[in-house]
């Protein structure tokens, strides 16, 4: 079926087809990302990789539900990890939140040509 246009312009989705990820895999980890605990365990992971204690004396945030809230970010693959021995090490994982810097900035720059 072909797309048709209103004034003149096309009809888009909220993510373009050249755009790199589907607007529904931007949605996942955007909310993946919507809880102040995981999002700043994103922010402290955005230096490196910590283990959960780390990670949780840096965040103030009681074991539990840091651990909740990884499983979060783990089940939407915003974060991977690794085990050694008894500890669980997490990381970013490598290149997930890169299309959020695209929607970001067609955002941005969406609104310098609006104003």
């Amino acid at each position: 079926m072909a797309s048709s246009s209103t004034a003149g312009r096309p009809n888009r989705s909220p993510c373009h087809a050249d755009d790199a990820a589907p607007a529904a895999e931007l949605s996942d980890v955007l909310k993946a990302l919507a809880h102040p605990v995981r999002l700043a365990a994103v922010r402290a992971l955005s230096s490196g990789e910590r283990c959960v204690s780390e990670l949780g004396a840096e965040l103030g945030v009681r074991q539990p539900l840091l651990s909740q809230q990884l499983t979060v970010l783990r089940g939407a693959h915003v974060v991977t990890t690794r085990r050694a021995a008894k500890q669980v090490f997490y990381r970013l994982t490598p290149g997930k939140l890169d299309p959020l810097r695209g929607l970001f900035s067609a955002i941005h720059e969406g609104g310098r040509r609006g104003a």
